[in-house]
């Protein structure tokens, strides 16, 4: 391990095997490997498949690679394929196009609007647990997929197309959403044939457009029109696109680790119990609960400290740069994993423990760059208090009202080339709570 002029240190984790480097490691067990970087350097190369890939694990170098898209784009192979499979939305465009496009739809994520769609989101939650039965098997993982992308789906559209008309749209757009990384890495021949998911949704959203005329304000979609008067029906689809790929895996990926987490933790789970109990008496959470609901918050927040939903951030090298201390040429990739910083114990106490209480209003705070579930600087998530307003009311109204309860078929391993950090399967019993009349 090297250390550089300012202290930080440049290391390579041993394993490495010929050819495919350390990627037999990160395909056996990636997060125990990637939660692992930090012992080996503030700055650490591993090798896979012939590339080298750095990993930033001080939240200083995570902070600059961040926040510097003019020297850290998205650019390369990797990114180019990505849009190939998933169109060039806000959440995939280079530096050169991300300002257009963030002003465009940030309106529609403005916190004056958040009430409104959290209404959408009230509903939607109490239709997916309406259908459900006391001692019920039910893969929380689809039914939560399902519930954001109905909500977001709402929220795009508004009044402009009929329930029945969206079904298609929703099971287009989870397919789209369930893109693996093994198709990034594929042959061609096999990455393309994710494309026919991508076309699919794309007219999908075309023909919504064309067949419900625009009324102004009404959904997100409207408010793009407005805000993009010369885009074609490609470019307003690809902005769904990466609206859908924002919007949807995260709250449920927030809500099924904080679930799989308290089933652990059973005094956790009591303790957040009653604060439900006292705030909702009964009936599901509502967004005039939340500063009542502390609790739940924190426990959001810690599930997406320790199980980041975007376990991976790519950037690539747009000139010869210097990362603590290591001379890096234009072309390299750099790889932001929130998970290297949020279990790195030079930064939290007992980093792998379940500790909602760390995010009390009374502790001290993350410095900047410890905490990146949604990223930072300018590319920071767009719908970051959508995704975290749906998470606590979900999770608020399935603790409730529910007792989720692991089965036989429960799996909290992260799953194998998963574009997002998921369980493998979760599969869990529901009991229905008897509250009190």
């Amino acid at each position: 391990m090297a250390s550089s002029p300012a202290g930080l240190s440049v290391g390579t984790p041993p394993g490495a095997w010929p050819l495919v480097g350390h990627a037999a490691d990160l395909a056996r067990a990636p997060l125990d490997v990637l939660t692992c970087l930090p012992e080996h350097g503030d700055l650490v190369e591993l090798r896979v498949m012939g590339r080298r890939l750095y990993f930033p694990c001080h939240p200083e170098l995570v902070w600059q690679v961040l926040t510097d898209d003019r020297t850290f784009d998205r650019t390369g192979p990797m990114w180019t394929t990505t849009r190939r499979l998933l169109g060039n939305g806000l959440a995939l465009r280079s530096r050169q196009d991300h300002r257009s496009s963030r002003r465009a739809v940030q309106p529609s994520f403005h916190h004056a609007l958040l009430r409104h769609q959290a209404a959408l989101m009230e509903e939607e939650i109490t239709a997916t647990t309406a259908e459900w039965h006391d001692h019920q098997h039910v893969d929380l993982y689809a039914a939560l997929v399902g519930t954001a992308v109905r909500t977001v789906t709402r929220a795009l559209f508004a009044s402009r197309a009929p329930r029945e008309a969206l079904a298609d749209l929703q099971r287009h757009a989870v397919a789209v959403i369930d893109t693996g990384l093994w198709r990034l890495a594929a042959p061609r021949p096999l990455r393309d044939l994710g494309l026919s998911r991508l076309r699919r949704l794309t007219h999908t959203i075309s023909e919504l457009r064309r067949s419900h005329g625009a009324t102004a304000g009404d959904g997100i979609v409207a408010r793009l029109e407005q805000a993009m008067p010369a885009a074609s029906d490609r470019d307003i689809a690809e902005e769904v696109v990466s609206l859908y790929l924002g919007a949807t895996d995260t709250s449920a990926l927030a809500v099924c680790w904080a679930l799989h987490l308290l089933t652990r933790h059973p005094a956790d789970a009591r303790r957040l119990h009653r604060e439900l109990e006292e705030t909702l008496h009964g009936r599901g959470a509502r967004y005039s609960d939340l500063p009542r609901l502390p609790r739940t918050g924190r426990v959001v927040a810690e599930a997406l400290r320790l199980y980041p939903p975007a376990w991976f951030v790519f950037r690539c090298t747009t000139r010869p740069v210097e990362l603590a201390g290591k001379h890096l040429p234009t072309g390299s990739t750099v790889v932001v994993c929130p998970a290297a910083v949020h279990r790195n114990p030079a930064l939290y106490e007992d980093p792998s423990a379940f500790d909602p209480d760390r995010w009390l209003p009374d502790r001290a705070a993350p410095r900047r760059g410890a905490y990146v579930p949604f990223g930072a600087g300018a590319r920071k998530c767009v719908a970051e208090h959508f995704g975290t307003t749906q998470a606590v009311l979900t999770l608020a109204t399935l603790v409730h009202l529910w007792d989720p309860r692991p089965t036989a078929r429960t799996d909290g391993r992260p799953a194998h080339f998963a574009a997002m950090l998921k369980p493998r399967r979760f599969v869990l019993e529901v009991r229905a709570r008897r509250t009190p009349d």
